[in-house]
């Protein structure tokens, strides 16, 4: 199973934000990009 890195989040209307990895997909959902703070180099 994968989906341990954390870096596919996604804000999902319903459900806040989850990994998209794991969520499976419905027709009709908002789904919006979550911009985590970027690391810094």
């Amino acid at each position: 199973m994968m989906g341990v890195c954390f870096e596919c989040l996604v804000h999902l209307e319903s459900r806040g934000t989850v990994r998209s990895c794991q969520q499976a997909v419905t027709a009709g959902m908002k789904i919006d990009r979550y911009d985590y703070p970027k690391r810094l180099a």
